[in-house]
């Protein structure tokens, strides 16, 4: 049985998250916002500047 999920996207890069793989089944689902570690760390250093 699967769930519908809300699309998402990456919040820097704008990559579908409903498409990736390794996201398929998440359980915090909710707190996804960022594709890879890359993404995060790149909103990550915009926060310290």
């Amino acid at each position: 049985m699967t769930t519908q999920k809300a699309d998402k996207k990456c919040i820097v890069c704008k990559i579908d998250l409903n498409t990736q793989k390794s996201f398929k089944e998440r359980e915090d689902w909710e707190s996804v916002k960022f594709c890879s570690s890359k993404c995060r760390k790149m909103t990550d250093g915009k926060k310290r500047r």
